[in-house]
């Protein structure tokens, strides 16, 4: 289902801009105030948004720690 809604710019801390976001997109997002969200840039200036993953979380710090414990292996294959 799309939904489409207005959101509000409320204020400016430094670097960051908090927005008000409709009680039904966060419903249909599965999330409420406090949780974490990811904000992802499409095409066209379009932005989606999606929950955050724990999982997903997880999962990147797994693929850090062996891209760095690795590094030399990674490059070593990248120029063969």
């Amino acid at each position: 289902m799309v939904r489409t809604a207005e959101i509000r710019l409320i204020s400016e801390n430094g670097e960051e801009t908090v927005v008000a976001i409709p009680l039904g997109i966060l419903r249909d997002l599965g999330v409420k105030p406090g949780d974490e969200v990811f904000a992802h840039r499409l095409e066209h200036g379009e932005i989606k948004l999606s929950r955050f993953s724990p999982e997903l979380q997880r999962e990147l710090d797994i693929g850090r720690k062996l891209m760095d414990e690795y590094r030399e292996t990674f490059e070593t294959l990248v120029k063969s």
